[in-house]
């Protein structure tokens, strides 16, 4: 909800000729990841809400497996995957990596009173963030072509950072509100899917995932 409430704000601001290079930059980068974000999240969410029915859940009656399939089409239509991720590095290349700089921008904002941090003991939430926008810099400088390999797992990691950096913002206006507290430490035990560079580099693949990319042939099977 807040990823979705903050980018309305944004284009709105965009729409206005009021929004600053930086909440252009941080539009720019995050349109793609939001559509992938809720498209995958609205398939989960939803799969567990049916679950939660029992047979009900199955049942064409109930109206439920149509929720379903409507949440299906997001993203086969609306947020593919991998057209959005690729969507996310060709805003990182053609901003020279200004957009990503914005989000840095955004978390330093937010992060950077460490007093009242502190005070509402946020401060671990708040390093946390931060840690996990540097491994997503750092990927990004140094990760090469192996950043393509590894475009879907960056691009929700950041839709999980600039989300987490938005509930650390509204947990530190709202000061005594414990559910976003509690919500803001919930995300935060999420972690970022993003592994480290070399985990995505095809010299280190395994056996196993070099048989499955080649079919299954037989005469490689020992």
């Amino acid at each position: 909800m807040v990823l979705a409430l903050e980018l309305t704000a944004l284009l709105g601001r965009e729409e206005c000729g009021q929004a600053t290079k930086e909440e252009i930059h941080l539009l720019r980068l995050f349109t793609p990841v939001a559509k992938l974000y809720t498209a995958k999240k609205a398939m989960s969410v939803m799969s567990e809400g049916l679950e939660s029915f029992g047979g009900q859940g199955y049942i064409e009656d109930t109206g439920l497996p149509t929720l379903f399939r409507d949440a299906q089409v997001l993203p086969i239509w609306e947020g593919t995957t991998n057209i959005m991720s690729l969507d996310v590095l060709r805003a990182l290349q053609k901003s020279n990596g200004e957009v990503l700089e914005a989000l840095v921008s955004k978390v330093n904002c937010v992060t950077c009173n460490q007093e009242k941090l502190q005070f509402l003991g946020l401060e671990a939430e708040a390093e946390l963030i931060k840690n996990w926008t540097q491994s997503v810099k750092q990927f990004s400088e140094e990760g090469g072509n192996v950043i393509v390999t590894a475009a879907r797992d960056f691009a929700i990691s950041l839709g999980q950072i600039y989300t987490g950096t938005l509930l650390l913002e509204k947990a530190c206006h709202s000061s005594a509100n414990i559910l976003d507290f509690a919500t803001l430490k919930r995300w935060c035990n999420k972690g970022i899917l993003l592994k480290r560079i070399e985990q995505y580099d095809d010299n280190s693949c395994s056996l196993d995932t070099h048989l499955v990319m080649d079919g299954h042939r037989s005469t490689l099977i020992k």
